[in-house]
């Protein structure tokens, strides 16, 4: 073999030892290299988001024994008077005039029980903007299930049908959320 042709057989020799190498090693490595890094990345989302959900844990334990401290009545007769009476005052505040105040039905089917109660009022677009914005920010645990609103006479004066609920902590025993310890923390 002349030196050129033994070259040749070198270049071609040390090209097909860096293809098979690039097929066989190096290929391989970054793919597994990158399945690693998803895999990490996996990982981090995974524990971030149970972070997420323990951090949310703890903060609806704080309203849920804020809830309890502070509105959630223990039977339905008295989550009846309490939504009442805080109708009542939202309405007198705002001079809004109560027509009618009746208790609609009592719920029992949920894991929390619900009063529901139906007002009627009358009252200018601004007491009635007044008392539903009482109502939107009362401690008492209070949802707006329906409400209608009509014009009366020269449409000054609003009708307004409301149906509200509360909620109430049965006698029944509850069971409350249920917690689990986290490791590491």
């Amino acid at each position: 073999m002349s030196r050129r042709e033994k070259l040749i057989a070198i270049v071609t020799l040390t090209l097909v030892a860096l293809f098979v190498g690039d097929r066989l090693v190096v290929e391989p490595a970054l793919a597994y290299r990158e399945r690693l890094q998803q895999s990490a990345e996996r990982e981090r989302d995974a524990r971030e988001a149970g972070e997420r959900l323990y951090d949310g844990l703890t903060s609806l334990e704080q309203r849920w024994s804020a809830l309890q401290a502070s509105g959630l009545a223990d039977s339905a007769a008295d989550a009846e008077a309490r939504l009442s009476q805080a109708v009542s005052g939202w309405a007198s505040d705002t001079g809004v005039s109560l027509t009618s105040l009746s208790a609609d039905r009592v719920e029992t089917g949920d894991r929390l029980p619900r009063v529901h109660m139906r007002v009627v009022a009358t009252g200018s677009m601004g007491e009635m903007v007044g008392m539903l914005g009482q109502l939107a920010s009362a401690e008492l645990p209070v949802r707006v299930q329906e409400l209608q609103l009509a014009s009366r006479g020269d449409g000054e004066q609003l009708t307004m049908n409301l149906r509200v609920s509360t909620l109430y902590t049965s006698d029944q025993p509850q069971s409350g959320p249920v917690r689990a310890g986290r490791a590491g923390r």
